[in-house]
């Protein structure tokens, strides 16, 4: 890519089982995978964390790590575990080996095992949770082709702090805005100097949590915002007591770009309009629709055809 360090961090749950299979979403990541080998050469360091119902469950840790590992083609592949946090979720990996790099000389990508449940309120006798798991599917194969797109983003990150597959704005989620509000005013009320450095009120963000962060140009437009970066777990676990929004669980997509300009956060897509026409949220119209990323349905089918899974 460009000149600057290139890292992909990765998340994923090491969820307890029976017995050392892949379930079927490990199984669809590591397919998509194996399909971008080309690119996982043009990252400095591939770091893969997995969060681990049980901690102390290193036969489960070294069956993922050898799994994982086998489908990633880079010279300088890491893996480490933690403890799962049901409430802090992707937080685990999100904030030591992203957000506390604010100000490195580094573009990272940030990506996860998406498609082990939603906490979107989905009422089962309208939409069956397997179009709830081929929206998740559909979204998770687009997110992957969008963002590793390598000479988008080296063209477009480089001048940008983020770097993402579609920026959501609060007025285009007619079905969710009411969360977006919820979490911003959950993390202000504990200290009202949050109000002070939010750069609009749109409550920015790319949806799914895919996105790529530029920690350089990041450091520079918070500078003089101490607050933002140093926000403490204690201060977010705190806050999320008693309420219907977990700001440690929710961290990854929502927090950081409510304090970045609109200017400095790349959208590969303007989905606007596909979003606001559609009858109900992403979880249950994403693939439907068949309106948003209609370059990338014939090959989403394909897959799901030559897999059995349609």
């Amino acid at each position: 890519m460009n000149q600057n360090r290139t890292e992909w961090v990765m998340h994923v749950w090491g969820k307890k089982r029976d017995t050392l299979e892949l379930n079927q979403v490990e199984k669809f990541h590591l397919d998509i995978l194996k399909t971008f080998q080309e690119q996982h050469r043009r990252f400095d360091r591939i770091l893969v964390n997995i969060a681990l119902d049980d901690v102390n469950d290193q036969n489960l840790f070294e069956f993922l790590k050898k799994e994982i590992g086998s489908v990633l083609v880079n010279d300088n592949v890491e893996f480490r575990y933690c403890q799962n946090d049901p409430i802090k979720g992707e937080y685990v990996t999100f904030r030591p080996y992203v957000f506390d790099r604010i100000g490195e000389d580094v573009d990272i990508f940030y990506s996860h095992f998406k498609g082990y449940g939603t906490s979107v309120t989905v009422y089962k006798e309208s939409f069956p949770m397997r179009i709830v798991d081929l929206c998740e599917m559909f979204w998770t194969y687009i997110m992957y082709n969008y963002s590793l797109n390598m000479k988008d983003v080296e063209k477009n990150l480089k001048k940008n702090s983020t770097y993402g597959w579609y920026m959501m704005r609060n007025k285009e989620d007619r079905h969710c805005i009411g969360f977006y509000d919820d979490y911003h005013n959950c993390l202000q009320e504990g200290d009202e100097r949050f109000k002070e450095y939010v750069a609009d009120d749109l409550h920015k963000h790319y949806p799914g949590s895919f996105a790529w962060y530029n920690m350089k140009n990041i450091g520079k437009s918070l500078k003089d915002k101490p607050l933002i970066t140093s926000v403490t777990d204690e201060y977010l676990l705190r806050q999320s007591v008693g309420k219907d929004v977990g700001l440690c669980t929710h961290f990854c997509e929502v927090y950081l770009m409510n304090f970045l300009n609109e200017d400095e956060c790349y959208s590969v897509n303007d989905f606007d309009e596909q979003i606001c026409n559609m009858s109900n949220t992403m979880y249950t119209e994403l693939y439907p629709a068949k309106t948003v990323a209609r370059e990338h349905l014939k090959g989403f089918e394909k897959y799901l055809i030559e897999n059995g899974l349609i």
